[in-house]
């Protein structure tokens, strides 16, 4: 499923759009539909998750090697093929050297203007789903270190909001690859996203960010999942409620969170911190503001279901 698809905004999903068009390009990650398929899974496991994203075409995309995809070349291919594939290697070095230079050296300027323009390009980078590079650029960022250089900049001007949004959206894309949530989230980004949620609370369009950020790197990663609910001194889960009540009528924001939350509930660990947090009680609120939502019926229910079952209920 993407985040914010062209036509869409984060108030209606078919009405008047009125949220900013930076908005638009978010990536989520469909997590398993239905409650009787939720594996139990032990303590400390990362859950499987489907994967989008092709290990096998990126297993040469390695820190300073230029893209290679010879590797999985194991099939004798055609000319017209061998051309494609030629035309394909030399568009992801173009991309690895362009990526380079930003990471390396754009994001460390000490003009913010030039920071701010490098953040906006790195977000155009891993934006366009419909982009036939776009998993290989989501992996070149990730291996180019673009989360830790962004990280490190949304600390430094966390009191920028275009900054936060853009840098936000393009960790929320990087972490759209399965194999890349858990170092980003090892880097600090639930704790960075949290803060940022604090000082931008009456900004919607960063809540909504933030939210499919956190919503990515907490999608079958135990160890991001434990930072956003159990880390006393991130209250990942308390920012998430705290968004959802701030904006009741954001029915995008509403049915993401609703979707995190149910991520968040696929270990048992985690319901009764997510259930005290206000999480059942938030979602069951978007249930009933937006019955007819696509996104809310579909987790909505199925996570309620989870952290309230009916042998609980009165």
């Amino acid at each position: 499923m993407w985040f914010g698809s062209s036509d869409q905004s984060t108030e209606s999903r078919g009405g008047k759009s009125t949220a900013s068009k930076n908005l638009k390009g978010l990536q989520c990650y469909e997590p398993n539909s239905y409650l009787e398929s939720r594996d139990e899974g032990d303590d400390g496991e990362d859950y499987e998750e489907d994967q989008v994203y092709s290990a096998t075409s990126s297993s040469s995309l390695h820190r300073g090697l230029k893209p290679s995809r010879s590797a999985s070349r194991l099939v004798t291919s055609t000319p017209v093929q061998a051309e494609t594939r030629e035309r394909d290697d030399d568009a992801l070095a173009k991309e690895e050297e362009a990526i380079y230079q930003i990471v390396k050296q754009d994001m460390y300027s000490d003009q913010k203007k030039m920071v701010k323009k490098a953040v906006l390009i790195l977000r155009e980078k891993c934006r366009n789903p419909n982009d036939r590079y776009f998993f290989e650029k989501c992996k070149l960022l990730h291996d180019l270190g673009a989360h830790i250089a962004i990280l490190e900049v949304l600390d430094k001007y966390a009191s920028s909001a275009s900054i936060a949004i853009a840098g936000t959206q393009c960790l929320a894309n990087i972490c759209f690859l399965t194999d890349c949530r858990k170092s980003v989230g090892d880097s600090g980004a639930v704790k960075t996203i949290v803060n940022l949620m604090g000082r931008h609370k009456k900004n919607e369009d960063y809540q909504f960010a933030a939210i499919a950020a956190l919503g990515n790197l907490v999608n079958g990663c135990y160890h991001n999942a434990f930072r956003v609910v159990i880390d006393r001194q991130q209250l990942g889960i308390s920012s998430i409620v705290r968004a959802m009540a701030a904006f009741p009528k954001n029915v995008m924001l509403q049915g993401y969170a609703c979707q995190t939350i149910y991520n968040l509930c696929k270990w048992d660990k985690f319901i009764v911190e997510v259930r005290q947090n206000y999480g059942a009680s938030a979602t069951a609120r978007a249930y009933e503001n937006h019955p007819d939502d696509e996104q809310i019926g579909k987790y909505g229910p199925i996570a309620l279901a989870i952290m309230i079952p009916p042998t609980r209920r009165a």
